[in-house]
């Protein structure tokens, strides 16, 4: 099997979308993917629109014409940003993710640009492999998951939306009335019912009120203050992002 895969990963292109989607969905914790554009309607349109642009790059392996491995990367001006590395469980073991990164490597060598990337905090087996291939943690970013146990949510009619250039992905901006409390708070909406808030804008009141007042909806709250007493938490992580700088040559 070792023979039939190629030393560089290939280019992906568009046609390659769809198992890009279910390699990603079916890859991570569902915690990990709560309230983003994969969980979101259109994560189909957006994946087949990143591939058309300039600044996402899709690289895979086949083995027998299946895709088995794949990475994402954002490639900026400042730095090279790996999104996925997603390799199928059938073909684990056969070092594909670390040939995958000995590419990014040498992308990043030879562009002198440095590599970024969020992990999981409590994956210790994966940040210590990033960790010998020369990473280093530089900051953390907490998120909290918040929910009851409702269903058929129509937060949509709730938020007066804002001009959005994600709405074509199912992903919006805008202001929630919270009834109970009489104020309006800036959510990000990922359908069909995560709201996305920061948690520096949130209270347990709060959270325990949007939840009450928007049957089946979900809270994504991402930051440091912690709300973990609320009568609807759920989940907690902690993403480290990690950062490989270029080797002066």
């Amino acid at each position: 099997m070792m023979r039939e895969i190629a030393r560089r990963p290939l280019r992906l292109g568009s046609d390659s979308s769809s198992d890009v989607l279910r390699m990603i969905l079916g890859g991570y914790d569902a915690n990990l993917l709560a309230g983003t554009v994969y969980g979101a309607n259109g994560a189909s349109n957006y994946l087949r629109d990143a591939f058309k642009g300039s600044a996402d790059y899709f690289y895979g392996y086949f083995i027998k014409g299946v895709l088995a491995c794949f990475m994402h990367i954002k490639i900026s001006e400042s730095q090279l940003h790996l999104n996925h590395i997603v390799t199928l469980g059938a073909y684990k073991g056969l070092r594909l993710g670390s040939r995958m990164m000995e590419f990014l490597v040498a992308l990043s060598q030879d562009s002198r640009l440095p590599i970024t990337l969020d992990v999981d905090c409590k994956n210790s087996d994966v940040m210590a492999w990033y960790e010998r291939l020369g990473f280093v943690c530089v900051q953390s970013k907490a998120k909290q998951i918040f929910s009851g146990s409702y269903h058929d949510c129509d937060l949509l009619k709730k938020v007066s939306l804002k001009n959005n250039t994600w709405t074509c992905y199912g992903v919006d901006k805008g202001l929630l009335f919270v009834e109970g409390l009489g104020m309006s708070l800036p959510v990000g909406v990922a359908s069909p019912n995560f709201f996305n808030i920061e948690s520096s804008l949130l209270t347990i009141e709060i959270v325990d009120n949007v939840i009450i007042e928007n049957k089946g909806c979900s809270i994504v709250s991402v930051g440091e203050h912690d709300l973990s007493s609320s009568a609807f938490f759920k989940h907690k992580w902690e993403s480290c992002r990690m950062i490989r700088v270029a080797e002066e040559r």
